[in-house]
């Protein structure tokens, strides 16, 4: 599908020619992204070099590499864990009682669970550290009434989310474009391209069955009526009428001008040196190992065999003095240089992505605050990303919200603003962790004692609330057990259990007792 033919329905008033070359481009340097991470890397090896390599020279075949991109992506994805949206406290005295600050916590985690976000947002950051850029498309669910979140891929070429900005300067979006192809209905093969165009007031379909023209779709409800328009619009406006915004959100990575950066942007070449290294060391230890054998003035047996006999005849006769005949192997190669260069780029590769894996920098065996200097790139570089993507996030949330005051049957909590809670991204010694908690215990109490500790156990502050009150059930049940253990003085009898904390020997609800 031509881009000229989608540039001609989006209302965006945009430069047709410049935006279908720039997104062109965008789409070639995503899908390069995504075969590089998955290991399938632009060798640009001749015919001869394969059957030297023994690579078969078929089509799609995987070339030889070493992969190191998806170290690259996957070592920083594992630093990025989003824990929780968390309501900001009004200003204002009394504005935001603490049962209004529940209530959004409850509907922010309730949301988080629907769409199971554990899972989802590993999707969500690994692609946008690997393609620059990712997206979250936020719809409603009437039959759950909670909104629905689906994570969408950058446009590669071929379908994807196409994003369409008012100016590289501005950074608000005009409308986003959803590109995706259908291979299957009711059972028969089919090839249909469908487009979405999503305004802030509305969404445009079309759909291509020929892949030279696009017409509206026209859409159907469960009871048979259309949805959309002759034009194959659907309105998208709260209750009060106003537009509810483009219902979706574009994550970056770092990046400029409205878009992100892929962390394996200057990484690729690199890779592609590492990989002609190792074609190299490859081929020189297959040819030390297999030398290559010389005859000179006479013709070898074709099954010449090592600790065979070979017999050197002139014409099927003896040898004179003046004969010319020679027997030999080429000199072997050194493995050496190469295995140098290869760690010398594996190393650069490590600098230029600030990836703190032992086989970039260092030793693995590293003393502890080694590998914490080591990893101080690669932790700003997360951080930088916690606070683009944790816009994002609220911006889903922002609109989530929207859309269930506008659809749902019950109305959310109202909130002045949420924030995205991440995990911690550095190296954590669980041990020193408990054992500095352990010491400023008697200090600071068991509540906080508990929550420094939390995060090495993955608890949060209900489990946390929920140990507390037991460990409070178990002291009293102790104290009350151990005072009816105690001999009986002047009559006294031991305060009876009913989970009340004993006072001078007595239960609260008891009170003060005459003396016998």
């Amino acid at each position: 599908m031509s881009l000229s033919l989608i540039a001609q329905v989006v209302r965006a008033k945009i430069a047709e020619s410049a935006w279908i070359k720039d997104t062109e481009v965008r789409g070639e340097k995503v899908a390069r992204y995504r075969r590089y991470m998955d290991g399938d890397h632009d060798a640009n090896m001749t015919p001869e070099m394969r059957r030297l390599l023994r690579i078969k020279a078929r089509e799609n075949s995987a070339e030889f590499c070493d992969n190191y991109m998806d170290v690259v992506v996957q070592t920083m994805v594992d630093r990025v864990t989003l824990t929780a949206m968390d309501s900001v406290p009004s200003r204002k005295a009394g504005n935001n009682p603490p049962a209004a600050e529940d209530a959004v916590a409850v509907w922010t985690k309730a949301v988080l669970n629907f769409n199971r976000l554990d899972a989802m947002q590993g999707d969500v950051h690994e692609s946008t550290i690997r393609d620059g850029d990712s997206f979250v498309m936020v719809g409603f669910d009437n039959d759950k009434q909670i909104p629905k979140f689906t994570h969408e891929l950058a446009y590669d070429g071929v379908s994807g989310i196409i994003p369409v900005y008012q100016s590289a300067d501005v950074s608000e979006m005009d409308c986003a474009i959803k590109v995706w192809h259908i291979t299957s209905s009711e059972g028969r093969l089919v090839d249909t391209l469908r487009v979405n165009v999503y305004y802030p007031d509305r969404i445009q379909k079309f759909i291509s069955t020929d892949g030279t023209s696009l017409a509206p779709f026209q859409e159907r409800g469960v009871d048979g009526r259309e949805v959309t328009d002759a034009g194959g619009n659907i309105p998208w406006l709260d209750r009060a009428g106003k537009p509810l915004g483009i219902p979706i959100v574009h994550f970056r990575n770092r990046g400029r001008q409205n878009y992100g950066l892929s962390e394996l942007e200057n990484a690729i070449p690199l890779q592609d040196v590492v990989n002609r290294l190792w074609h190299s060391l490859v081929m020189t230890a297959e040819l030390s190992a297999f030398r290559i054998l010389v005859a000179k003035g006479f013709t070898p047996p074709q099954d010449l065999t090592p600790g065979m006999i070979v017999k050197i005849l002139n014409n099927g006769g003896p040898l004179s003095k003046d004969d010319n005949v020679d027997f030999y192997a080429l000199d072997e190669g050194s493995i050496e240089q190469f295995l140098k260069a290869i760690q010398l780029a594996t190393t650069e590769i490590g600098k230029v992505t600030r990836t703190p894996a032992p086989e970039f920098m260092g030793a693995d065996d590293s003393s502890g605050e080694a590998l914490k200097q080591r990893e101080i790139g690669l932790i700003g570089k997360v951080k930088r990303f916690q606070i683009k993507a944790g816009n994002s996030w609220e911006d889903v949330f922002g609109l989530a919200h929207r859309l269930q005051s506008a659809f749902g049957n019950k109305q959310p909590p109202a909130f002045e603003r949420l924030y995205a809670c991440w995990k911690d991204a550095e190296i954590r010694n669980d041990k020193v962790t408990i054992e500095n908690a352990n010491l400023i215990r008697p200090v600071i109490g068991d509540e906080a004692f508990l929550e420094i500790i939390a995060p090495v156990y993955g608890w949060d502050d209900d489990k946390v609330q929920e140990i507390l009150a037991q460990a409070a059930e178990q002291k009293v049940a102790a104290m009350e057990a151990a005072m009816r253990a105690m001999p009986t003085f002047g009559g006294r009898q031991p305060p009876p259990s009913n989970g009340q904390m004993p006072v001078n020997g007595q239960s609260m609800k008891q009170g003060a007792m005459a003396n016998g």
